[in-house]
């Protein structure tokens, strides 16, 4: 029931503005604009999610010194605390058109030790890729 109701909801927010997707994906207007447990569903989707990661190639994403892909372990976080980095890298209001899944990567190399320069050339080449 918990599965249909949190796709009913994003199928629902998928539908609107397209203010809050870039390229078809949920970006940071989107994320800003759900309630608290919201966010804690949509990050239990993208947990169970990232069980088909290693499927999904990231070659069109930017390139980086620290990848995300290629260790079965994501690094250790509650979804309580990816929300608050989510929050956190949706202030900045230059990566609001960056989409959820990008942020995330971006929270996930800082947690596996990227450099401030390599997540800012990574931030960097996601918003031109993003903003073309």
């Amino acid at each position: 029931m918990k599965l249909l109701s949190l796709i009913l909801l994003l199928t629902t927010l998928a539908l609107g503005d397209d203010l809050f997707f870039t390229k078809g994906e949920a970006n940071g207007a989107f994320w800003r604009d759900l309630t608290d447990p919201m966010k804690i569903s949509l990050l239990v989707g993208t947990g169970v999610g990232r069980g088909v990661l290693s499927l999904y190639t990231l070659s069109d994403l930017p390139v980086c010194n620290t990848r995300v892909d290629d260790d079965p372990k994501w690094p250790i976080i509650t979804n309580a605390n990816l929300s608050k980095e989510l929050d956190t890298f949706y202030n900045d209001a230059a990566n609001m058109p960056l989409p959820i899944s990008i942020a995330v990567i971006h929270i996930f190399m800082k947690l596996r030790g990227a450099t401030k320069e390599d997540l800012e050339k990574f931030r960097a080449a996601s918003l031109k890729a993003y903003l073309k």
